[in-house]
């Protein structure tokens, strides 16, 4: 078949040109941090992954609550101006239009964010959003939920996360895995992520479709955690389990493997995306919790290895002009694409002063067949929402 010829070839060539791609990873990324400007400075350009994630499609948050709407808003305007008296909050960047240029706002007041609406439908408040918009809160005073929209250039969804929590009154932080403090232990990571990724390079028969769903499922989070002490993991492989269960139940039998982007929080110096992935390759027969902890064990040496390649493929007009850079591996990238990319954010059971109930975070670019974000908000649900371009058997839990 043409997708596992594709996959075969991507493996012999990351397999053939391990050495000549970590010499290329450590050189490119010299070269593109002598160039960058730091996003600190009052002006500042983006690089890298930003850069790239800065020409895709806006993502969407709905935050649905139970308390009045004049409690929200005065509550939102007070933390949404505590968090931009940070002059370098990336709620005060702005965009100079047509251009790779950005700059901190500082005199910019949660008024500048807020978009008072009569529009109901969070889609159709999705369309409003500009070209040169960077984050705006919608809200309209008749219902009770407001919706997010960021570009993910300069907010990725941890920030976004954490952002939505410290406006609902409920700070919440979520501490990232530091990187390799010498650069010989970032080689040796990549390395590692190059002789490992092809372990997981295996035909899911999972086809996109260009029409694009979303739905939720909702979980017990007191029943989660109670299976994951029974089976001595913790709460992410535990969760990673029954949600691929459901996946499974709802896929054609021919479907018996699934690619799996786990994504992880990463401190990332000069990056507003802090986030690398830990990609597992589950079977139908084999996705417990325990298989699960084993493979994120196996494979979590790809977080940082990972992400030093994906930083080079976007610099991949410097890498091309390194004669022994083989360009058929940037061709073969859509066979590293996931079936799934899947978020889980930590548990938090505080609702906040404006008693948070749920939150859907929706996906319009990923490369996914289904992109997932698991959120907790308040009680012991927790909500995933599926971004989906791929046409299931049955319905992934209820229609969105």
């Amino acid at each position: 078949m043409k997708d596992s010829k594709g996959i075969t070839k991507v493996a012999s060539i990351i397999n053939s040109t391990s050495a000549k791609l970590v010499a290329t990873s450590l050189a490119v990324l010299l070269i593109c941090m002598n160039r960058e400007t730091s996003i600190l400075e009052p002006e500042f350009e983006l690089y890298g992954i930003d850069l790239g994630l800065m020409e895709t499609k806006p993502n969407m948050g709905v935050l649905y609550f139970m308390t009045d709407m004049e409690v929200v808003i005065d509550t939102i305007t007070e933390k949404c101006n505590a968090l931009m008296d940070d002059p370098r909050s990336p709620l005060n960047i702005v965009k100079h239009p047509g251009k790779n240029a950005f700059a901190y706002d500082t005199t910019r007041r949660a008024g500048d964010i807020f978009r008072f609406t009569c529009m109901v439908d969070p889609m159709d408040m999705y369309e409003t959003f500009g070209d040169n918009d960077l984050f705006a809160i919608f809200v309209n005073k008749c219902i009770r939920h407001s919706v997010i929209i960021w570009r993910h250039g300069i907010m990725d969804g941890i920030t976004v996360i954490e952002t939505v929590f410290n406006l609902m009154g409920s700070p919440l932080k979520m501490a990232p895995a530091s990187p390799p403090n010498t650069t010989i232990k970032h080689a040796m990571m990549i390395v590692q992520s190059i002789a490992r990724i092809p372990k997981i390079l295996h035909s899911s028969h999972v086809r996109r479709t260009e029409e694009l769903t979303f739905t939720e499922l909702k979980f017990s989070v007191s029943e989660t955690k109670r299976r994951a002490s029974l089976n001595h993991t913790s709460f992410v492989p535990q969760m990673t389990s029954q949600y691929l269960s459901a996946v499974f139940s709802v896929m054609p039998e021919s479907v018996a493997y699934l690619r799996v982007n786990i994504t992880v929080h990463i401190d990332n110096p000069n990056r507003f995306n802090n986030f690398s992935i830990v990609p597992i390759g589950i079977y139908r027969n084999r996705c417990g919790a325990v298989e699960i902890k084993r493979q994120i064990n196996y494979f979590k040496c790809i977080v940082f290895g990972f992400r030093a390649l994906i930083e080079n493929k976007t610099a991949i007009n410097v890498a091309k002009r390194i004669p022994y850079m083989d360009p058929d591996i940037s061709e073969q990238i859509p066979y590293l694409n996931p079936d799934i990319n899947l978020s889980l954010f930590r548990t938090q059971d505080d609702p906040g002063i404006i008693k948070g109930r749920k939150i859907n975070v929706y996906s319009f670019s990923s490369k996914a067949a289904i992109y997932s974000c698991g959120v907790q908000c308040g009680n012991d649900s927790y909500t995933i929402t599926n971004s989906c371009k791929y046409l299931l058997g049955g319905k992934l839990g209820s229609t969105i």
